[in-house]
């Protein structure tokens, strides 16, 4: 009795399938690989501003405090104490944010003074891939009003 051998299609990957494949997994990989240090970059600076926006509001708050005759005169000893410092700790390393505050600028809004606008503006640094010294900033303002 002859023996027949039947042949049969194997079916798989070819080489070419095989390389294709890695190709794709491998450009997919790399994508998100990349993307990770952008999304934390924008975290920081999310983190910065939000720190910013507090400091201005702080700033704010605290001229509302001040007599308004002294606001009125732009007394030096209010408009004083422009710069902080702020170190916030990250996975046991230090990372260090300026902030610098800008005295306030006092605008009468009307002919007798009575109401004002007070502007607040806080500045950091930023790093960015695209320029060598670039400044995120927030200004924040309200309407003061002269009460008796």
């Amino acid at each position: 009795m002859p023996l027949i051998i039947t042949i049969r299609k194997i079916k798989g990957f070819n080489l070419i399938e095989l390389m294709m494949g890695i190709f794709i997994f491998v450009t997919c990989v790399l994508a998100i690989y990349c993307i990770f240090p952008m999304t934390l970059n924008a975290v920081v600076q999310g983190q910065n501003k939000l720190t910013a926006i507090g400091i201005a509001k702080d700033k704010i708050e605290y001229l509302k405090t001040i007599p308004w005759k002294k606001l009125v005169t732009n007394d030096p000893m209010v408009l004083a104490n422009n710069r902080t410092t702020l170190v916030s700790y990250r996975n046991g390393r230090t990372i260090s944010t300026t902030f610098t505050v800008s005295p306030p600028i006092i605008t009468a809004l009307n002919a007798d003074a009575s109401l004002k606008q007070v502007k607040v503006e806080v500045q950091w640094p930023v790093k960015s891939p695209f320029s060598y010294q670039s400044y995120g900033k927030v200004e924040i303002s309200t309407i003061m009003v002269e009460t008796e």
